[in-house]
């Protein structure tokens, strides 16, 4: 709605016409800022919405990169001792470590992982596991209820590709042993879940099943009915 474009920018406007693509970014100086579209009006009025039709996806792409982002959480120097960035700094780290270890030595850590979590289990008290439980679920119905469709597409995929990982390398006794501790888990969650609670696990499973059948072959389907 420009009156006179700027030569650069009617360049890059016949760019993305003869070019079409899905998405893209450009990096810019100035305010430490994650625009997206878009971030101007008709009336050039501060303050006034003008949101895409892919609203919920540039808003979840630009909280992505500002997450991730060193400089948008860590630039002011009151950050720099923070126990935020402290914890941050420690998680990169165990990342970056996790990302460079072998199989064999994934295993092990997981291992540890699963003796540190046994050892507090067994010195905790009937009130502790409860409370703890309890936590737990609020925790996972908060984030559920908080993420968009795209998120909830993607962290289910990254669970199924977790668990296949998983089952291609355990024995039969560790199937057994992770069966039962599924089944004792998920007795203790539905043993003290309130009616909601109830409801958006219910929702949760109808969704996972229907992003299963979305995705299955004819011959899946075939054999799901069989």
């Amino acid at each position: 709605w420009n009156r006179k474009l700027e030569p650069e920018t009617a360049a890059v406007m016949s760019w993305i016409k003869s070019y079409p693509f899905v998405l893209s970014a450009n990096l810019h100086g100035g305010s430490l800022v994650a625009n997206y579209p878009y971030d101007d009006n008709r009336s050039q009025t501060n303050g006034i919405p003008n949101p895409t039709p892919d609203d919920d996806v540039f808003k979840m792409l630009a909280k992505v990169y500002s997450n991730v982002s060193f400089f948008f959480f860590f630039e002011m120097p009151h950050k720099r001792n923070s126990n935020l960035y402290r914890s941050s700094l420690r998680a990169r780290a165990a990342k970056m470590a996790r990302s460079q270890e072998s199989s064999v030595h994934a295993e092990l850590r997981r291992q540890e992982q699963a003796e540190r979590h046994a050892a507090l289990r067994a010195d905790e008290t009937p009130s502790q596991s409860q409370e703890r439980l309890e936590d737990q679920a609020t925790c996972h119905t908060s984030m559920r209820a908080a993420e968009k469709l795209l998120q909830t597409h993607l962290r289910l995929e990254e669970q199924a590709k977790r668990q296949r990982a998983l089952i291609a390398t355990e024995t039969l006794l560790q199937t057994q042993i992770q069966l039962d501790v599924q089944a004792e888990r998920q007795a203790a969650l539905r043993a003290t879940e309130t009616p909601h609670q109830t409801q958006l696990r219910l929702d949760e499973q109808a969704e996972r099943q229907r992003a299963l059948r979305a995705t299955e072959t004819l011959y899946q389907t075939q054999l799901h009915l069989d």
